[in-house]
């Protein structure tokens, strides 16, 4: 019980620092934050390959390690 109080009370304590911000403060750090978009399209895309790798042995992709290196 006092451990939850505990946590309640500081994520209150967080909210509270977070509101008290200026905006502008609040804005830089959306932007700082915010994962472009092509990473979640690379991110997809790996996750792609190795679940197709892991359903089939056969299937394993043929990347050199020159291309590892270049990415």
């Amino acid at each position: 019980m006092r451990t939850q109080a505990i946590i309640l009370g500081s994520a209150v304590a967080v909210s509270l620092v977070a509101l008290s911000c200026p905006a502008s403060v609040r804005t830089a750090v959306v932007e700082r934050t915010q994962i472009p978009d092509h990473v979640y399209a690379e991110a997809e895309r790996q996750l792609g390959v190795f679940v197709a790798w892991a359903r089939n042995d056969a299937a394993v992709p043929d990347y050199s390690p020159r291309d590892i290196a270049e990415s």
